[in-house]
């Protein structure tokens, strides 16, 4: 048994579940249809988020039903990919503002466990350190 314990801390929360990407590509609400069910699993534990782009948000909100307080909404917020570095802190903020009003949405059901976004490639530390005062 304590190898299952090991085994089950190494693994928990260690899978973002990104059924509307390739592989499987699916449409949001079958994708948050599956999510719904695997949250239910014996196996939830090994989730963490569901990766949701930012631009599905008001789309995704539609299908909250489907989650409860016992068995949430947990979203790996993605942002877009961004060309350079002004405009990754502009749109950055859009961003930050979305996934806080995403998270006050149905806070029982649903919340935003973290953010993804890629870095352009000129970004410098003083850009990073702007953008964390945005999201803090």
């Amino acid at each position: 048994m304590a190898g299952f314990a090991s085994l089950r801390a190494l693994l928990n929360q260690a899978i973002d579940y990104a059924g509307m990407f390739p592989p499987c590509a699916l449409p949001l609400e079958p994708a948050l249809r599956n999510h719904a069910g695997y949250v239910r699993s014996p196996e939830a534990y090994i989730l963490n988020g569901f990766v949701l782009p930012v631009g599905q948000f008001n789309a995704a909100t539609k299908f909250i039903s489907q989650f409860d307080a016992t068995h949430p909404l947990r979203v790996a917020a993605l942002g877009p990919k961004i060309a350079n570095v002004d405009a990754f802190v502009e749109t950055l903020s859009d961003v930050s503002a979305a996934v806080r009003s995403l998270s006050r949405s149905d806070g029982d059901r649903i919340s935003v466990s973290h953010l993804e976004m890629f870095l352009p490639d000129d970004v410098d530390s003083a850009s990073l350190k702007k953008a964390t005062e945005i999201v803090d």
